[in-house]
């Protein structure tokens, strides 16, 4: 039965493959041609301008829960909004962001959500060559139901709040530049009550995730500058021990080099590799390897653009015995207008993710097409369809969905 379904789902992802470059052939093959422009114009408000958006559609989700027998579907209806305020001023900007989301179930209420975010960030022009950019964000989640941190027992998702910050120094006075940079994470989780009774605690899970980094580049060429960067992070629990006793903090590093690619035509974007070490207190094992990331943009016509984006991360898991969970995803996206009012698109989404320490491997393929229509200026209706597959050797972790989603856009 399992080689049976082994076999299924590989069939799925090669078939999901070869139409997904099928479709980005086609797509490069578009005459080129000009476009309306449909770019939201936004309102005017001063030195700065506002571009307000509401939307509101209809999910269809066959397996909720995500579980690998039984699946259950049901009905999501979700409406949202969001605001983005920009400056326009000549030197120096600063732009906020707000948005709101609901979803509400049609069978399963427990699972109905709201999430917000709010955020702000600058960007100050010292002098030519010089600069320093900060951002901040806070935002109310909810964690999915396939995260090998939710427990099936669970009788709601569990929800956290994060806050983001950082902080960029730039000097590029010619073609050699350096920066230096800070960020800082800090989540908080809800605890969640259990099926047939209890209550789970996640306060072990509160942490914070401070990191320096430095960087030095040099053009040389025009639009292509090659770069070496060195990251230092520290990762503290606000409990000193989980739930199974273990002290969970963490600190390591990571030497990359790469090659930014700013200003061309065709492509753009930076890829890199180096090392990475991140250091655990027992029992926990250390974990290091080759590091790698690349996002690239790839417009071979006006009509066609193509994203790849590839990066190794850790996260932070409460999967017993395991350091952390060791990602490894590859995500290959495109779009693409049929006419000047159809947009096409379609990602291809692999991640590997290996639970240091323990026996537990998943493999997680995520596929996703759609169409988008532009009525005008101000409405856009949009339907995609997604398939999302998981194979584990945690029994009973695997899973299929599908799901279906509807939705009509208001923007200024």
């Amino acid at each position: 039965m399992k080689k049976n379904r082994n076999r299924d789902v590989w069939t799925t992802r090669i078939t999901s493959a070869a139409a997904f470059v099928l479709l980005c052939l086609v797509g490069s093959l578009l005459p080129a041609k000009a476009q309306e422009d449909y770019a939201p114009q936004g309102v005017a408000k001063g030195s700065f301008r506002a571009f307000p958006m509401l939307y509101s559609g209809i999910f269809y989700d066959d397996n909720v829960f995500r579980t690998s027998s039984g699946p259950i579907s049901d009905y999501i209806y979700n409406f949202g909004g969001a605001l983005a305020v920009q400056s326009n001023w000549n030197n120096h900007a600063l732009n906020f962001t707000a948005a709101a989301d609901r979803f509400q179930f049609d069978k399963f209420t427990e699972e109905s959500r709201t999430e917000w975010s709010v955020g702000a960030d600058t960007r100050l022009d010292i002098r030519r060559g010089e600069s320093f950019t900060a951002a901040a964000s806070y935002a109310t989640r909810y964690e999915p139901r396939n995260s090998a941190n939710t427990p099936s027992s669970a009788a709601s998702p569990i929800e956290y709040r994060a806050l983001h910050a950082e902080a960029v120094l730039g000097y590029r006075p010619a073609r050699v530049g350096f920066e230096i940079g800070a960020n800082y994470d800090r989540y908080d989780y809800d605890n969640v009550r259990l099926i047939g009774g209890g209550l789970l605690n996640n306060q072990d899970r509160d942490m914070r995730i401070a990191s320096v980094w430095s960087k030095a580049a040099y053009e040389f060429s025009p639009g292509y500058a090659a770069f070496a960067r060195l990251t230092y992070n520290s990762r503290d629990f606000e409990q000193r021990l989980d739930r199974f006793g273990v002290n969970r903090d963490s600190n390591g590093y990571a030497v990359e080099a790469g090659v930014d690619m700013r200003v061309t035509a065709l492509i753009s974007g930076n890829f890199y590799g180096g090392w990475f070490q991140q250091n655990y207190r027992a029992p926990l094992a250390d974990i290091s390897g080759f590091n790698f990331g690349a996002a690239l943009t790839w417009s071979p016509t006006q009509l066609l653009t193509v994203k790849l984006n590839a990066a190794r991360r850790l996260v932070d898991t409460t999967v017993p015995g395991a350091s952390a969970s060791n990602e490894t995803s590859v995500v290959l996206g495109a779009d693409f207008s049929i006419t000047r009012d159809i947009l096409l698109f379609g990602a291809l989404d692999y991640v590997e993710a290996s639970f240091s320490g323990t026996n537990r491997d998943d493999e997680t393929v995520i596929f996703a097409a759609g169409l988008r229509y532009r009525m005008n200026r101000y409405m856009s209706a949009e339907a995609r369809y997604t398939y999302q597959t998981r194979e584990s050797s945690e029994l009973g972790a695997g899973f299929d969905a599908n799901s279906f989603m509807a939705l009509l856009n208001f923007h200024l």
